[in-house]
């Protein structure tokens, strides 16, 4: 298994996963559902019409924490938005919960992947794994 299918995997298992942007000097927490491992790469979703989307364009640089049990994730990278053709945009929206929502009021959900990734496994208060993805 690789480390991005132990990831995706991890955050299937959660309770829950949050986000983390800034906005200007004021750090914002929410919470994510959408994640698919594809081909590989893990992708994040979220509305083009979300203060979260307009808080990544100024500032890529995030950070995505999910609870399982006694052990938490902490990873952080930098946001790459991908294009809308990407083929695995087609396959989300098949089950995606809110498409109907999302037409009716001309939003797009924005995939986006990360780059320059660390992660961070930690049990209660220790680091069991730290690594850098590429």
């Amino acid at each position: 298994m690789t480390q991005k299918e132990k990831l995706s995997q991890f955050y299937d298992e959660a309770v829950d996963f949050f986000l983390s942007t800034v906005d200007g000097d004021i750090p914002r927490c929410r919470p994510l559902g959408l994640q698919r491992l594809y081909e590989g790469e893990i992708y994040y979703g979220i509305g083009d019409f979300k203060k979260v989307y307009q808080q990544m364009q100024v500032n890529p640089r995030v950070e995505i924490v999910a609870l399982k049990g006694m052990t938490w994730v902490r990873v952080n990278g930098t946001a790459v938005f991908d294009s809308d053709d990407i083929p695995i945009r087609a396959e989300i929206l098949k089950t995606f919960p809110m498409k109907k929502i999302y037409e009716e009021n001309g939003w797009k959900l924005k995939l986006f992947h990360l780059v320059d990734v660390d992660v961070q496994y930690i049990d209660i208060m220790t680091v069991k794994e730290s690594f850098h993805l590429d």
